[in-house]
């Protein structure tokens, strides 16, 4: 069986997995209030100011399963900017947990439009203004945001497996100078939002693999997959699978070659896994194919980004967001297997928001 064919179908959406329109999740205005805290921001003696214009979202938590949210904030300062990653001392959205009367965030937050991290549970997380090294190039600008203007943050929550009744989504501003000085403004707020429904879990451990032929798939509540994000040099919380499981490729039946990615489509949403969001993921699949000696193309369409690797050796890199290869004016590489035997073959996928597909050949 040559390669091409081998592969094609992997991960394609002409074969059920990614070629089809991804419906976003219907977004609805929460009730967002005040908390009492009286917060003394003293990095920049108290000129760092902000209020909460609006905040979008589900109308239910199901416990483990990510929903979208959107929080518009606005610079109500005199004259004090906000900066995004392109600086040492960023202001960004974090998670609020400095109250005694029991408004501090319970959620976690991962799946970002722009960028963020999630560290020591619930307790310290944060969305990005902007980042230039986001693959995603919206993401790289407004470099600031200036007196009266506003950033909307847009990423995934999650409530606590068990949690019942409401659990809470809190957050505040805050600006980035480490632990000299307080660095959260004046304002936080908190939602108490509805929980209902079973846990949702998903493995990531995949236990031993059925079958030489089958991938490994990863899933990554992010745009970065497995890429340290920590200031600190270490790898954050965010930056594991939420999702490892084994795939079967149908290469002895099926002369094209398949494998299926079962997503679910409740309501008319498709998500790769339950426990990953909508919009903002990225995937990994890991195997190895058998190869005779021999050149073979590679034809590659995707929305958003796409990289394909040989062992070890880049093949396709179109890892970019927002972008639409279509499967008119596919991206084509060619590959030369010098002898026969197995090759090892990694292909990783980049959902930024909107449509979504992916088709190898």
């Amino acid at each position: 069986m040559r390669f091409r064919d081998a592969l094609r179908g992997l991960l394609a959406c002409a074969a059920l997995t990614f070629h089809c329109a991804v419906a976003q999740s219907q977004l609805v205005p929460m009730q967002a209030r005040l908390d009492p805290t009286v917060i003394v921001e003293d990095c920049n003696n108290g000129t760092d100011q902000s209020t909460t214009v609006q905040v979008l979202g589900p109308a239910s938590l199901q416990p483990g399963k990510p929903a979208r949210v959107q929080v518009s904030v606005r610079n109500t300062s005199a004259s004090t900017l906000w900066f995004g990653e392109q600086t040492q001392v960023p202001t960004r959205l974090g998670a609020w947990n400095g109250n005694l009367q029991g408004h501090n965030n319970q959620v976690r937050w991962d799946g970002w439009e722009c960028g963020g991290y999630r560290k020591n549970g619930v307790g310290d997380q944060r969305s990005f203004i902007s980042d230039p090294k986001s693959p995603d190039n919206n993401c790289h600008a407004p470099g600031n945001v200036g007196p009266n203007g506003e950033r909307t943050f847009d990423f995934n929550i999650t409530a606590p497996l068990g949690a019942t009744g409401t659990t809470k989504f809190s957050w505040a501003m805050v600006v980035e100078f480490g632990t000299q000085c307080n660095g959260f403004f004046k304002e936080a707020w908190y939602v108490d939002v509805p929980v209902s429904g079973a846990d949702v879990k998903c493995s990531i451990d995949p236990g031993p693999k059925a079958n030489d032929s089958q991938f490994l798939l990863e899933v990554w509540n992010n745009e970065t997959l497995d890429a340290i994000t920590g200031t600190d040099g270490s790898k954050t919380e965010d930056a594991f699978p939420v999702e490892r499981r084994w795939v079967n490729p149908d290469f002895v039946t099926d002369t094209n070659g398949s494998v299926s990615l079962p997503l679910d489509a409740i309501g008319g949403q498709t998500r790769l896994s339950q426990c990953a969001g909508l919009a903002h993921y990225t995937a990994r699949l890991t195997g190895s194919v058998p190869l005779k000696a021999g050149t073979y193309t590679f034809k590659a369409s995707a929305d958003d980004g796409v990289r394909v690797s040989i062992n070890n050796a880049s093949l396709i890199n179109k890892w970019a967001a927002p972008q639409s290869i279509p499967d008119n004016a596919p991206e084509i590489a060619r590959a030369t297997a010098l002898s026969a035997g197995s090759y090892n073959v990694v292909i990783e996928y980049l959902q930024a928001d909107g449509g979504a597909h992916l088709n190898l050949n």
